[in-house]
């Protein structure tokens, strides 16, 4: 099972997206963009996982985030990684309005620490992939001549464990949990 821990984002910020994409769209050749409906800020990818560790998975989980708070975001602008050389991926930003990103990050990672994961080694970076590129020249120049849209900020009160299924299309998502924050 490949699976990830992640936000899922709700309507009004899929809505935005979508429009941004159909923009995007012309602009990109050799990049494959995300459908706006499989959209999600990905938490902690776990990469390839035994089933038989779900349920202790989800536990650790469960107990070392219970006390997080609910989630206030905001999208941001436009860019693309890595910063220096040729672009993998095209994003939009995510702000964390109060600092309870970071937390249910932190949270996540030690409880996950705890089963055995390694930390991650990239520092935490909130964004929405839209896009990858996959030949072609820098998108950058034209990603500089889109505006981003308008911000919307919106609230989270839960993340998911996502099992991810690669195909010739993309990836298909499939959740196996939910966890609440306060």
């Amino acid at each position: 099972m490949r699976l990830f821990f992640a936000l899922e984002m709700p309507p009004p910020v899929r809505a935005t997206l979508a429009e941004l994409l159909e923009r995007l769209r012309p602009l990109g050749r050799g990049v494959r963009w995300v459908d706006a409906e499989a959209i999600h800020l990905t938490l902690r990818f776990l990469g390839e996982i035994e089933p038989a560790r779900l349920e202790a998975l989800t536990a650790a989980a469960r107990s070392g985030t219970g006390s997080c708070s609910a989630l206030r975001l905001r999208t941001g602008g436009l860019g693309a990684f890595p910063e220096r050389g040729r672009a993998r991926v095209v994003w939009i930003a995510l702000s964390d309005e109060d600092g309870a990103l970071a937390a249910l990050h932190a949270a996540l990672e030690a409880a996950l620490e705890r089963q055995g994961f390694g930390r991650e080694q990239r520092p935490f970076a909130p964004h929405l992939t839209l896009g990858r590129v996959r030949q072609g020249g820098d998108p950058r120049p034209a990603l500089a001549r889109v505006a981003a849209p308008e911000p919307v900020l919106f609230g989270a009160q839960e993340y998911v464990l996502m099992e991810s299924h690669l195909d010739p299309g993309g990836a298909r998502y499939k959740m196996c949990a939910r966890f609440g924050l306060q």
